[in-house]
């Protein structure tokens, strides 16, 4: 009896294995910066950046939660309203990490901050940080909000405009209504930024463009432009 060997159906192929470049080692705190802190004035600086923010107050009281207790992010999104007795102006922080539970004092600028932020919270939610959506605040969020705040941390006189008398004597019309003033308080452009709201569109930095001819001492290219953005109402 004659046994035939079924046919085989493997066959030699060429390793699929690429040799990658070995991701490099991350570089030391130590090596990128003298101080693993901020110190009061950056967090002012900080704190002041933020508030410009679309969710300013809620921005700024995290950044300021963060600082004064020195939470984690991880601890700083998942604070809850059951953690903070209000009567007592004290703060019940749970760490992670194993890290020891403790209470805290609340000084009276973040009590006000806080107190503010709970009444204009909308939806209501257990967690203190919430987004626009009512969700808890992600770290990544927190991070990028950080981030941001640090890239525009300039700091600048301005006007607190009691009863709207500045705005009413300039007619300002819309935020932002941009006046250009030179040293001697003569108005030299009065309009927008730019030409576009979406950063990818604009063509003209007609603010900038004012600057550039103020600061070399010209009369700007557009004195006058039409501004946009949110109405306002005066009461």
């Amino acid at each position: 009896m004659v046994k035939h060997m079924a046919k085989s159906h493997l066959k030699l192929v060429t390793p699929a294995t690429v040799n990658r470049t070995v991701t490099p080692k991350r570089v030391p705190n130590a090596d990128l910066r003298t101080r693993e802190y901020l110190t009061e004035a950056e967090v002012d600086r900080l704190l002041t950046a933020a508030n410009r923010n679309r969710w300013g107050h809620r921005d700024a009281t995290m950044i300021l939660a963060a600082y004064r207790h020195g939470l984690r992010v991880s601890e700083l999104v998942d604070l809850r309203w059951d953690q903070i007795e209000f009567a007592t102006a004290a703060l019940h922080v749970r760490r992670v990490k194993q890290g020891t539970p403790s209470t805290h004092p609340i000084l009276g600028d973040e009590l006000r901050a806080l107190r503010r932020l709970q009444r204009q919270q909308e939806p209501k939610s257990p967690f203190v940080f919430t987004s626009e959506r009512g969700a808890p605040f992600s770290p990544a969020g927190f991070a990028r909000m950080v981030e941001r705040a640090a890239e525009d941390g300039y700091v600048f006189p301005y006007l607190v405009d009691d009863g709207q008398a500045v705005a009413k004597a300039y007619r300002v019309t819309c935020t932002f209504h941009v006046f250009l003033l030179d040293r001697d308080r003569r108005l030299r452009y009065e309009g927008r930024f730019d030409n576009a709201r979406i950063a990818a569109n604009v063509t003209s930095h007609d603010l900038r463009n004012a600057l550039d001819d103020v600061l070399a001492g010209r009369d700007a290219r557009v004195a006058t432009t039409r501004p946009f953005g949110c109405s306002l109402d005066f009461v």
